[in-house]
């Protein structure tokens, strides 16, 4: 096989890869009433505190303001997050995790651990962060392009 075709392969595995990653958690995420998408972007939420914008959310998940404050208005309609204006700038909206949203993500960790365990299992501690070394080269390269 020739370097072009593992490259092809490579690059075909990670949209696989990320349909059956998106199934998966649409299955465990459906379980509180949400998608794989509106999970990913409240765990980016939580890891950037309280300088969680609509813009800066968008800019780490490369896609669209819109498409962010559509999933945070679901989000909110939900209880899992809070929209509020920001207090230097009204124009510029805050999203902040609930209390609630944080008690049933407690409340779910040992059935999230296992699921991250269960997708990951065929790896080795040393491959897991090989691998997470590659995928992190393969986007720091995209960013550029």
């Amino acid at each position: 096989m020739g370097d072009i075709d593992v490259r092809s392969r490579i690059i075909g595995s990670i949209f696989l890869l990320e349909r059956k990653l998106d199934s998966i958690g649409n299955r465990e995420f459906g379980a509180v009433g949400l998608t794989t998408k509106q999970w990913f972007v409240l765990i980016n939420i939580a890891a950037m505190g309280e300088n969680a914008s609509i813009s800066k959310v968008a800019e780490n998940l490369s896609t669209s303001h819109q498409n962010i404050k559509q999933i945070a208005l679901q989000l909110q309609k939900k209880g899992f997050i809070d929209i509020v204006p920001d207090e230097n700038d009204a124009r510029k909206q805050i999203l902040m995790i609930t209390d609630e949203s944080r008690r049933i993500w407690n409340e779910r960790e040992d059935i999230d651990v296992n699921t991250i365990r269960m997708v990951t299992a065929p790896l080795t501690d040393r491959e897991s962060k090989e691998f997470l070394n590659k995928l992190e080269l393969l986007i720091a390269n995209l960013e550029n392009l």
